[in-house]
């Protein structure tokens, strides 16, 4: 199994889903089931694979957990969500391994 990083892109508004499959048709067929596809007038699915996520323990499917999603290392940001490390609402949050969590409102 592998993570894609699965991509309507149609809609710029999507975002990425993160999928955990075998291959790249599996993830498109399970993030097409996902509620957020629902309202699209075209779907047009791009999955990518992220090639140093850690997936060891993880299910078969969409993987939505934003703060493991970082420290699994799936992705290095996410949109508009409360950052763990000051608490600031719908902000852009990044994570590093040194680093940690951090967004643009938390003290240097």
């Amino acid at each position: 199994m592998k993570a894609y990083a699965v991509v309507n892109i149609w809609d710029d508004d999507f975002g990425t889903i993160c999928v955990i499959a075998d291959t790249q048709n599996e993830a498109k067929s399970l993030a097409i089931k996902d509620e957020r596809l629902s309202d699209g007038m075209y779907i047009d699915l791009r999955a990518t694979v992220c090639k140093n996520a850690d997936i060891e323990g993880l299910n078969k499917g969409v993987f939505d957990h934003e703060t493991e999603l970082m420290t699994r290392g799936m992705f290095h940001c996410c949109y508009m969500m409360d950052c763990p490390k000051c608490g600031t609402k719908e902000t852009t949050v990044n994570y590093d391994n040194d680093a940690g969590f951090s967004c643009e409102f938390c003290e240097e």
